[in-house]
């Protein structure tokens, strides 16, 4: 991923106290589809600012990904400052973002951390940037994507910090959960519109017994779901998952 600086400079006949609140806006709609990851730093200089951000990709800031709210939010920036946006490198502790041209699977990782897109493409194995995904029915933007992720990390963190409590671990744990019925609803229909097969992966609590089977002398897991023997598959090398298809699942749990 890549760090860089948005300044934004005032029109000094235009200035009002309150502008502010349209860089934040701004802010905010690009983080919602995906174009900026959820930290920054915003820092004033008398009635200029520079944003200090991490995309994915070198081009994420480019107007053509932008949803509806992020070309309102731009152009009402505009009207009020000149904006220049400058790559300063690559953040060194991020990950690199899917460039395949094409892929026939995907994976909805439940267990990605809250920063980066909780879509690996299978293919290479690299994260897939939001806005390069179509919007679910009903939205202009990822917000109903980043919204989730942040509920399931902050359910995660709330979990382990609370010695496991019972409600918080069924809500991870139990795929017909709440949390994990709607994070399975936008896997599939991620899947549907991309015409790719998107798993939903499968947190798996150590301290549960998960069950495994025998199938033609190898080992399989049973899928939480449904029941049935889940198939090993090995997307690249060193990326082993156990699968349902029936169930659109994926495990990245081996056996003991």
């Amino acid at each position: 991923m890549f760090a860089q600086k948005i300044e934004f400079k005032y029109y000094k006949n235009k200035f009002h106290a309150n502008d502010r609140k349209t860089i934040e806006r701004f802010i905010q709609c690009l983080t919602n589809n995906g174009q900026i990851l959820s930290e920054y730093s915003l820092i004033q200089n008398e009635n200029n600012y520079a944003l200090y951000v991490t995309t994915p990709k070198v081009d994420s800031l480019d107007p053509r990904f932008d949803s509806i709210y992020v070309k309102n939010a731009r152009d009402e920036v505009n009207e009020r400052y000149s904006v220049a946006a400058t790559s300063i490198g690559v953040n060194v502790y991020s990950q690199e973002y899917c460039s395949c041209k094409s892929r026939d699977r995907m994976e909805m990782q439940t267990f990605a951390n809250d920063l980066d897109s909780v879509f690996t493409c299978c293919t290479c194995g690299k994260p897939i940037a939001l806005y390069e995904l179509p919007y679910l029915d009903r939205q202009d933007d990822h917000y109903c994507i980043v919204n989730w992720q942040e509920e399931y990390s902050a359910t995660d963190t709330l979990w382990l910090n609370s010695l496991s409590d019972r409600f918080t671990g069924n809500q991870l744990v139990n795929i017909e959960s709440a949390l994990n019925k709607h994070g399975r609803e936008i896997a599939n229909e991620i899947g549907t519109k991309t015409g790719c097969k998107c798993y939903y992966n499968v947190f798996d609590d150590l301290t549960k017994k998960v069950k495994f089977i025998k199938v033609n002398g190898k080992i399989a897991r049973i899928c939480p779901s449904c029941e049935k023997p889940m198939k090993r598959i090995e997307f690249f090398d060193d990326y082993e998952r156990y699968v349902c298809d029936a169930c659109g699942l994926s495990s990245n749990l081996m056996e003991k």
